[in-house]
């Protein structure tokens, strides 16, 4: 989300970012559903927790364009 003043879908990440993404988030919510060294959730939570992420990942997403939009009409330069 903070590679692009855009939308996060306006640019597609490089191959081993996107493949290090998913590879850990798959790992971390296998290791939590199934309890690997830590009590085990269940699908059921899991579910909750990745809804819950995702919604705040859009929310925040389209925060970030419409504040570098207002920025850019002030005329301030982020990347300064």
């Amino acid at each position: 989300m903070a590679r692009t003043k855009g939308h996060f879908w306006e640019i597609k990440p490089a191959l081993p970012l996107f493949i290090a993404i998913v590879g850990t988030q798959t790992i971390a919510t296998l290791i939590t559903v199934y309890g690997i060294l830590l009590p085990a959730m269940g699908w059921f939570l899991a579910g909750i927790i990745w809804a819950e992420a995702l919604t705040a990942f859009f929310i925040i997403d389209a925060i970030k364009v419409r504040f570098y939009k207002l920025l850019s009409r002030e005329g301030v330069d982020v990347y300064k």
